[in-house]
């Protein structure tokens, strides 16, 4: 709320959930490029829901992670090539989870003269959308956003 946490037990406890919240949402939004992180193990599954379609299935090597017992399926469309949806057990429940859906593919240009396609919709079954918007890739950022991250904001 714009206010400078002074306790430090309370700021680590709210650099700790933003470091999980941002874990989780690079995760979400950059899968492919995460798919060679260090301690990511990959294998085909085939898919039940599609004859000889194939699954890439992700676990994580040795405790890596924050979540190392989770486990993730991600499902290409034959179409594109891209991941259309994603689905996931995560460790100590009962069984998987919804299969999810990536949506809206979208090429950005970067400072480099690449292009890079990410999805910034993220549908789920209930019809709930996780869109990610202001995605860009600047070719510099302001040291300040590391030091005074209020000043970036509205």
């Amino acid at each position: 709320n714009g206010l400078a946490v002074t306790d430090t037990s309370a700021a680590r406890r709210w650099l700790d959930r933003a470091y999980e919240a941002h874990i989780n949402d690079t995760y979400w939004l950059l899968a492919p490029t995460k798919l060679f992180d260090a301690g990511v193990t990959r294998s085909l599954d085939p898919d039940s829901s599609r004859a000889g379609a194939p699954v890439l299935r992700l676990a994580f090597a040795g405790g890596i992670g924050m979540t190392p017992g989770d486990r993730y399926w991600l499902f290409p469309d034959s179409a594109t090539g891209r991941l259309a949806a994603w689905q996931f057990h995560l460790e100590g429940s009962d069984g998987p989870g919804p299969r999810n859906r990536w949506d809206r593919w979208t090429a950005f240009a970067t400072p480099a003269g690449d292009t890079v396609r990410l999805a910034p919709d993220h549908v789920f079954p209930t019809g709930r959308i996780l869109h990610t918007d202001a995605i860009a890739f600047p070719a510099t950022v302001d040291a300040t956003l590391f030091t005074d991250p209020a000043a970036s904001m509205p």
